[in-house]
């Protein structure tokens, strides 16, 4: 279980130097400036790989119900060996007072089974559809991931920004990557693909793209709706030309179209 704490003060109290290491160690107060307007969601780190029969977590931040919950330390998790479409979440515990009521403490972990998250004290990271036989892996694609099976597909992680929820920036960060590597792009293309990379995208910025793109309203759309429709701005772009003689070179032989 991971604990956050943030001291309870009390008029008349003193304040020992283990309570005053906590407030130092603990910037809650520039997490509340910083982020006031973000939704519930990822705000930074939190990259998941996968490793044969195990999930490393890495560190970050992660904003539920107003308070700003830091993982410092890798979390590594078992991936059960049986078939199933499993669920990674972090479970939200209720806030309560501990250590003779000197602090609040906010506490949460981390869950991989098959239950669905709830969203009222969980929030889902990333999903596994386990089939024996094949060794767990990170995507490598942008396109296809939710039919994969065997792979980490953070499709439904939900990433705060200042307007709203999106895709996990690993997968928004593999579209743009592919779209700038393979696709005949315009400039709206390669804007958004930059700033995705530069980690300087908000939700509204997407749905501005997506609505230019094909012309779908996506303001309340889903992250998988997010994904849909991303997808099929994907699929509509053009091959480039490097990218279609890369595909079709057969040993030392590349044949021009």
């Amino acid at each position: 279980m991971i604990r956050n704490r943030i001291p309870c003060f009390k008029r008349g109290e003193i304040l020992d130097s283990q309570l005053l290491e906590n407030l130092r160690n603990t910037p809650y107060e520039f997490y509340s400036l910083a982020y006031h307007d973000y939704p519930n969601g990822v705000i930074s780190g939190l990259d998941i790989y996968a490793d044969k029969s195990k999930l490393t977590i890495k560190p970050g931040v992660v904003k539920f119900n107003n308070f700003y919950y830091r993982i410092s330390k890798e979390e590594i998790i078992d991936i059960p060996l049986e078939d199933g479409d499993y669920i990674l979440k972090m479970n939200f515990f209720p806030e309560k007072l501990v250590d003779l009521e000197k602090y609040y403490e906010y506490a949460l972990e981390f869950e991989l089974n098959l239950e669905e998250a709830d969203n009222k004290s969980k929030l889902e990271l990333a999903r596994i559809k386990r089939r024996e036989g094949a060794e767990i892996r990170n995507i490598d694609e942008f396109y296809g991931i939710e039919k994969e099976y065997n792979i980490v597909s953070e499709i439904n992680k939900a990433q705060s920004t200042v307007s709203g929820v999106v895709i996990s920036s690993s997968i928004m960060k593999m579209f743009a990557k592919k779209v700038l590597e393979k696709k005949e792009t315009e400039a709206i293309d390669d804007s958004i693909c930059i700033n995705i990379l530069s980690n300087n995208f908000s939700r509204e910025a997407l749905n501005l793209y997506i609505l230019k793109k094909i012309g779908v309203d996506s303001v309340k759309s889903s992250n998988e709706e997010l994904y849909r429709y991303l997808s099929k701005i994907y699929l509509n772009l053009k091959d480039n030309r490097k990218a279609k003689t890369s595909r079709i070179m057969t040993k030392n032989r590349m044949i021009v179209e």
